[in-house]
């Protein structure tokens, strides 16, 4: 009697606990399960019979779940930081680094169609990465935002010196074979 009592307080804890990078509400269709989402995960929290209660985390980039445990509840405590490692989860994701990468040649427009079949694979894979093309008269305005910048052997001969410059991101050649 008193565990049922405990899980609805729970219950009602949870949907006090939002967060900036998340979004937390009660599902419409059911109410025995809260639904905490924003762009990139998707997770609930289902209350079933017997007071067991399921966790789950999906990462919307990989479809692929992240974090899943179901527990009978025992105690308040208990429930409490099982919930924080369901929302350390989400937050891991939200806070993983994109890698942004900035592909160079003379012009942009050779890069700009390599730049476009790396994105395909990008979204195939479901990498956390963004992919751009310049030509180098703007490699100095964009370059310094981005992590890696890859040269087309048209202008790789340039790449000491852009290493140089460029000091906190990778700079490397592409092969002409590519």
């Amino acid at each position: 009697f008193l565990r049922d009592i405990h899980t609805i307080i729970f219950k009602q804890w949870l949907l006090y606990q939002k967060k900036d990078y998340y979004n937390l509400y009660l599902n419409e269709k059911d109410h025995d399960v809260i639904i905490i989402e924003n762009e990139l995960c998707y997770s609930y929290i289902t209350f079933n019979p017997q007071d067991i209660i399921e966790l789950c985390v999906m990462n919307k980039t990989t479809d692929e779940m992240e974090f899943y445990l179901h527990f009978q509840f025992k105690t308040l405590k208990h429930a409490i930081s099982l919930f924080e490692e369901m929302r350390n989860c989400i937050q891991k994701i939200v806070n993983k680094p994109k890698c942004r990468i900035l592909l160079c040649c003379s012009g942009g427009m050779t890069t700009e169609f390599f730049a476009q079949k790396i994105r395909e694979a990008i979204q195939i894979l479901s990498l956390n990465i963004e992919v751009a093309a310049v030509g180098y008269q703007k490699l100095y305005q964009e370059g310094l935002n981005y992590d890696v910048i890859l040269l087309a052997p048209q202008v790789s001969y340039v790449s000491l010196k852009e290493e140089k410059v460029l000091k906190n991101q990778l700079v490397l050649k592409i092969p002409p074979q590519i």
